[in-house]
């Protein structure tokens, strides 16, 4: 039986699911402020220069494969993250939505794990598939997410991320090592935090 999860309430056709991403609140100690200061990884600069995924390795959803890249805004601030400029940390891709009810459990869940990893290099991204802004920023601040990033700069934008990864209910995580490839898929309480630190160990 799987992990519980959410679909988005409405019309919905098998090539249009509609999912949103764990919204994520940025932490000041992520370098992130509402005057556009670009947005700084936690890990260093000297892990990030080097690093590029396995020539060998298609680009795709699945464990195994490159994730796919994307650029999205960060929700309320002037700046945008793009995926494969944080290559060298390790990161969590959280997809979630306000009206999903078991995306509260799961961002509590990432951002504790955001807090106790920050240091070590792991990022925690929330891409949120609200249809408004003004609901993705209510669920960040009900839950009281601090280290996670939230991003979101249209339904439309949030849509077609998800549609990359093939994301099908919510909430979704991946776990995305140093280089670029996907290391876990899949409900966030089936990531162990053992995983993490595995991977958060490999350069």
């Amino acid at each position: 039986m799987g992990q519980p999860g959410c679909v988005e309430r409405g019309k919905m056709s098998r090539g249009k699911v509609r999912r949103t991403l764990i919204g994520i609140v940025l932490a000041s100690s992520l370098a992130l402020v509402s005057t556009g200061v670009a947005y700084t990884p936690p890990c260093q600069q000297a892990d990030r220069d080097p690093i590029s995924p396995p020539p060998d390795l298609k680009v795709g959803p699945q464990v195994g494969q490159i994730a796919p890249d994307f650029t999205l805004p960060v929700l309320g601030v002037a700046d945008a993250v793009t995926l494969s400029e944080v290559r060298g940390c390790v990161v969590l891709l959280e997809f979630w939505a306000s009206w999903c009810t078991y995306c509260r459990g799961s961002s509590a869940y990432l951002e504790q794990l955001a807090l106790r990893y920050h240091d070590q290099g792991l990022v925690v991204l929330g891409v949120s598939l609200d249809r408004l802004p003004e609901a993705a920023r209510a669920f960040v601040a009900a839950v009281g997410l601090s280290e996670v990033v939230p991003l979101w700069g249209s339904f439309e934008e949030a849509l077609a991320v998800a549609r990359a990864y093939r994301v099908a209910t919510i909430p979704h995580v991946f776990l995305i090592d140093r280089r670029g490839v996907i290391r876990y898929a899949g409900h966030p309480a089936g990531l162990a935090p053992e995983l993490i630190e595995y991977w958060l160990a490999v350069r």
